[in-house]
């Protein structure tokens, strides 16, 4: 986010930002939140197992009609029908995506179940999501700080009330 709107989130929550690294250098000109990471799991393990395997059991089908043998052979489909990956650079497994770009929450499990110590204005999942290059986290910000930067950017961020998150 531009400096300016990173400057005016830190002076109202306690959110903290480092520079975005250009391949020119470090710059000023904008800042990247830091997602704190959780200290707990999210989502039930099992629970997110079955629902991942659906999802690739959707895929293969829809791929096994679209595709030939030899096309679903190819470079392009090796690890389609795994439920994740341990990344090869920090070891950390990584499920595969449980969502599309249309409905981002509606094939995760219901309500991720936090603390209630892990009050903090932004926070981001301890479980990693993803497909080859891709890294993606669940994450939830107090709807005040949500709300702001939507507006700063509506094209980027928008306010999503599908969860209700239950505290234990």
């Amino acid at each position: 986010m531009e400096t300016a709107l990173a400057e005016t989130v830190a002076s109202r929550f306690d959110v903290q930002f480092r520079p975005v690294v250009w391949p020119s250098g470090v710059t000023d000109e904008a800042k990247q939140v830091i997602y704190p990471e959780s200290t707990y799991d999210w989502f039930d393990s099992e629970e997110l197992t079955n629902r991942v395997q659906q999802l690739i059991d959707k895929r293969i089908k829809s791929a096994t009609a679209s595709f030939t043998p030899k096309q679903l052979a190819s470079p392009a489909f090796e690890g389609y029908d795994k439920i994740g990956i341990t990344c090869s650079e920090c070891g950390k497994w990584k499920w595969k995506t449980p969502w599309n770009l249309y409905d981002p929450y509606g094939d995760l499990p219901p309500s991720p179940i936090i603390p209630a110590s892990e009050d903090r204005p932004i926070i981001r999942s301890r479980e990693c999501f993803g497909d080859h290059g891709v890294v993606r986290y669940q994450t939830l910000m107090v709807r005040e700080l949500a709300e702001l930067l939507a507006k700063a950017s509506p094209r980027d961020c928008y306010v999503f009330d599908g969860w209700k998150i239950r505290y234990v």
